[in-house]
């Protein structure tokens, strides 16, 4: 029975091109340049015995600045630029050469520019036609480098393989008649030098399971004439394999006639190990060992093609809140070993066939096809919560807690895409994320509608200062009489559909977008301005209160205070009759930057006042730290104040405190008559509520002040 190779051999001859007779390859110097043209890199050829240059492909003249008929005129010696390599030394490689048949030396050549070039060269002794030629192959050094440099640490042992593997050429002088190789593909074969070439061993050697593919490949370069390329396998002694390209193409007579086929072999062998091996890292997280996003995207689309339409797959994204406080706390290597123990947290509290992946900086995904509903979903979410909660020691005597935030989905409930199952676990997530940490959310609908609110709510945001939809009202600050001392500049919005909406909604969305620096910069400008029209119009305003976003203090590139400064001065409002407000909270976000910009204000003049005092939760570090004129206290102390004595000692307590610190108490949230009376009872004589205005506009504020004036 004919074997694999006999088969292919009759196929080829089968399907040979009509009207071919046997053909050969005009010359030997042809046929060699012919193959050389298959190799990437700079070749020539030299006969043996005169060392005179023969032929050369178009790289080998072009890379050191010849036309082919130069090059082809110059004696091999004057190519040659390394003072060492002198005639002795090529009688010497000449004399090795025969003895070894092939030969591989480093070297500089002689630009046409009279530069140098630093070469590899490989030398090969082969006979064709009676005839030693010597085929000549060199690489500039420095494009070695520069591929070596371009790639990563883990892909260096494929270039190193690329840069010295062996490429062997093969000819069949026509369609179906003997073939002739190099020796280096008897190397790759891995054949004894004594074996005279034959299509057959080589084919021999194709791995079983390969030789359809490379059937095909040769039936569409014998009927189409198409270049075969192809990457298969050879099954070598003891089981061993080896990765080859297979490179071909027919080659043409002056009429169009097909005069044979021209090829090389390449062993890509350590190539290919290296680019499973990047293929694997590709699916791994470095420091968990975990599969990353990629890979979960894959498994994703695996499991939902291979789940009963009767199961649940749930989808957990789980995100460690403040992770970056870890790093900057403890430094990166602690951060690293808290992500490998939460990944191996998650891994233990889950089943076998159950997926954990990390996805990102500090967030990991399970999927679990375990659950049978959305409430099993959630329940597992949060064990996971609690597994991860447990005190986590990361040096001696010292553990850190950690809180996640979990956002779930539940195929099918929820999605019946893979990409659109993940994204609503993430849009879960998100708005757990809005209410604060350690929250869990289930993905609803309802969800989705906020999230689309807050995205319009942002883009709309985005656009109100330059559509005008800003303004500001103020609220008049009196003493115990109703004299206004002073007003604090409240933003309002109104919206393109003619809407308000409320400061509570788009200022988080304004500081969480980055938006409050543009908005903040519209508010102070629109201050000054207003400041300055009611000195024009003959209107004294004692002091303006405006509120900063902590968010404004932390940008030390926009540096606030320096931009205020210029704007008072540019207006002519003295800086006394400025002040800014903070909450306690805010001031604490980034606390040593947003110091120093208060500090650097106050030293201009300007006035800083705290918002909301006994709310926050470091009220007394806050006075000690910060040069503050006024003490605003809370309206939730205010309300109650008629009614519960303790509220009543805590405002005592409070004023008492503030007059002791050098600062003038303001109560917020005044309503009535009665809480007036108690509050100056108590020592407080600044007041701001709608017992005597609420936020009013600068029109009515002006003929208050005129009013007051007369």
């Amino acid at each position: 029975m004919a074997g694999p190779e006999a088969q292919l051999e009759v196929d080829t001859a089968a399907q040979g091109v009509a009207g071919d007779a046997p053909c050969a390859f005009p010359s030997q110097a042809a046929l060699f340049r012919h193959l050389l043209d298959l190799v990437d890199g700079a070749c020539t050829i030299l006969d043996a015995d005169r060392g005179t240059i023969v032929d050369c492909n178009v790289a080998a003249h072009q890379q050191l600045g010849y036309t082919r008929e130069q090059y082809l005129a110059l004696p091999p010696s004057d190519l040659l630029a390394d003072p060492a390599h002198d005639q002795a030394w090529v009688e010497a490689v000449k004399a090795d050469l025969r003895k070894r048949g092939r030969l591989s030396f480093s070297t500089s050549l002689r630009h046409r520019n009279g530069s140098a070039l630093a070469v590899e060269v490989h030398l090969e002794l082969v006979r064709c036609g009676g005839q030693d030629l010597l085929l000549a192959a060199a690489r500039e050094r420095s494009q070695l480098l520069r591929i070596q440099e371009q790639l990563e640490l883990s892909n260096r042992q494929l270039l190193e393989a690329e840069r010295l593997a062996q490429l062997g050429s093969w000819q069949l002088r026509s369609l179906h008649g003997p073939i002739t190789w190099s020796p280096q593909i008897e190397q790759i074969l891995e054949l004894p030098d004594s074996r005279r070439p034959q299509l057959r061993l080589y084919l021999a050697r194709v791995h079983p399971d390969d030789r359809p593919a490379l059937r095909q490949a040769i039936r569409q370069l014998v009927q189409g004439g198409r270049p075969l390329e192809l990457e298969h396998r050879l099954k070598l002694a003891g089981g061993r394999r080896k990765v080859v390209v297979l490179r071909a193409r027919i080659e043409s007579g002056r009429r169009g006639q097909s005069v044979g086929v021209v090829g090389s072999l390449q062993d890509v062998t350590a190539a290919s190990a290296v680019k499973e091996q990047l293929k694997h890292t590709a699916y791994r997280d470095g420091v968990t060992g975990l599969p990353n996003r990629a890979a979960s995207h894959r498994h994703l689309e695996q499991l939902l093609r291979e789940l009963p339409h009767t199961s649940n797959l749930a989808t957990i994204c789980l995100d460690i809140d403040d992770f970056q406080a870890i790093n900057d706390s403890f430094g990166i290597a602690v951060g690293n070993r808290v992500l490998e123990e939460t990944g191996r947290r998650l891994r233990q509290s889950l089943g076998p066939a159950d997926w954990v992946a990390r996805t990102g900086s500090d967030e990991f995904l399970v999927l679990s096809s375990r659950v049978h509903s959305i409430g099993e979903a959630r329940s597992l979410a949060v064990e996971l919560q609690r597994q991860l909660a447990r005190p986590l020691p990361i040096q001696e005597h010292l553990a850190v807690t950690l809180a996640v935030t979990v956002g779930v989905s539940v195929w099918p409930e929820h999605a019946g895409d893979p990409l659109e199952l993940l994204q609503r676990a993430n849009t879960a997530l998100t708005e757990a994320k809005q209410r604060g940490p350690r929250q869990l959310e289930v993905y609803s609908n309802l969800i989705s509608a906020r999230l689309l609110v807050r995205t319009q709510l942002e883009q709309e945001l985005a656009r109100a200062v330059d559509r005008d939809q800003l303004r500001l009202v103020f609220q008049p600050q009196t003493d115990g009489r109703g004299a206004v001392v002073g007003a604090e500049a409240l933003l309002r919005w109104i919206d393109q559909r003619g809407q308000p909406q409320s400061p509570a909604n788009f200022i988080p969305v304004a500081e969480r977008t980055g938006l409050i620096h543009a908005i903040g910069q519209w508010v102070l400008e629109e201050s000054f301005r207003q400041l300055a029209a009611w000195e024009h119009q003959g209107l004294t305003l004692p002091l303006l209160s405006i509120n900063l976003s902590s968010i404004q203090l932390q940008d030390p590139e926009r540096n606030l205070s320096r931009f205020i400064h210029s704007c008072s001065q540019q207006h002519g409002i003295q800086p006394q009759r400025l002040e800014f407000e903070l909450t306690e909270t805010a001031i604490q976000r980034d606390a040593a930057l947003v110091t120093e910009q208060l500090q650097e204000l106050a030293g201009m003049g300007f006035k800083l006042a705290l918002d909301d005092f006994g709310t926050g939760y470091s009220s007394l570090e806050v006075l000690h730290r910060l040069p503050l004129h006024k003490l605003k206290i809370d309206r939730c102390f205010i309300d109650p104040l008629v009614d519960r004595h303790t509220d009543r000692s805590i405002v005592a307590a409070t004023i008492a405190m503030a007059r002791q610190l050098g600062m003038t108490p303001l109560a917020e949230g005044v309503e009535n008559a009665g809480q007036v009376e108690l509050l100056l009872e108590l020592g407080c004589e600044l007041f701001q509520g709608f017992h005597f205005g609420g936020p009013m506009e600068a029109a009515e504020l002006g003929r208050r002040l005129a009013n007051q004036g007369t």
